[in-house]
């Protein structure tokens, strides 16, 4: 069988029910994998955001001015 995708419309048409409730089961897999992918990805994006933007970074930052422009 060809790849799903590629499947033209008359093609699903001519398709038996077991066929087509395999496709499905195999498209809801791929979605459910495609879900948590975006759910790590999202999360990592977070945790660096929080690393690049984080409080510490701001502490790092008032630090930084304070040696610069306040030196008695």
């Amino acid at each position: 069988m060809k790849n799903f995708s590629e499947l033209t419309p008359d093609e699903m048409k001519k398709l038996n029910k077991s066929s087509l409730v395999m496709i499905i089961c195999s498209l809801q897999e791929q979605l459910a994998n495609i879900s948590r992918q975006l759910n790590f990805l999202t999360e990592q994006i977070a945790l660096m955001n929080q690393r690049s933007f984080g409080r510490k970074t701001e502490q790092l930052q008032m630090h930084w001015l304070m040696d610069t422009h306040f030196i008695a």
